[in-house]
């Protein structure tokens, strides 16, 4: 049985965000997920497109046996469970967004799954928290570390912590 290292992206906006993503992990721990390392939890202005309430962003490295495809279809049906409403190629606040960024190295293009996910280079959101527990990780697309994307960045958000 192959074991996988994977990095999820947790955020939303709705409701009580703290508690949401609080129990996200805890599901996600109970759908097959080993959480072995966490970031700060981050507050983050909405991204592409305007809100009311900021974002709330965490991102968890996970061990897990499921195969990339497993983990997202139980992925979204984690975002289902706490209310989120898929709205197709549109940005809009929402309850609980759940993404994976990388498994292992693998690159994997199909109308399901992109990974890795495909504008995590672009956001602060992501690559601030990303570089607080894996800032040498190798991008296996773009040949570039956590901490490099992060340098070039023209994403000027910014991103605070949360104090919990």
């Amino acid at each position: 049985m192959t074991v996988n290292t994977v990095y999820i992206e947790l955020g939303g906006n709705e409701g009580n965000r703290f508690e949401r993503i609080h129990n996200a992990k805890k599901t996600i721990a109970n759908s097959g997920c080993e959480i072995i390392l966490e970031s700060s939890l981050y507050e983050t202005p909405p991204w592409g497109f305007k809100a009311d309430k900021n974002f709330y962003n965490q991102i968890i490295k996970v061990v897990t046996t499921l195969s990339a495809f497993e983990l997202i279809r139980k992925l979204h049906i984690i975002e289902s469970e706490f209310g989120r409403k898929r709205i197709a190629d549109k940005y809009c606040s929402r309850t609980m967004d759940l993404d994976i960024l990388f498994f292992n190295n693998d690159i994997v293009k199909t109308a399901e799954l992109v990974i890795p996910h495909e504008r995590l280079h672009l956001r602060n959101f992501v690559l601030i928290p990303m570089h607080e527990i894996a800032s040498d990780l190798i991008h296996p697309v773009l040949k570039k570390t956590i901490s490099e994307l992060l340098h070039v960045c023209t994403d000027n958000s910014v991103c605070s912590k949360v104090d919990i």
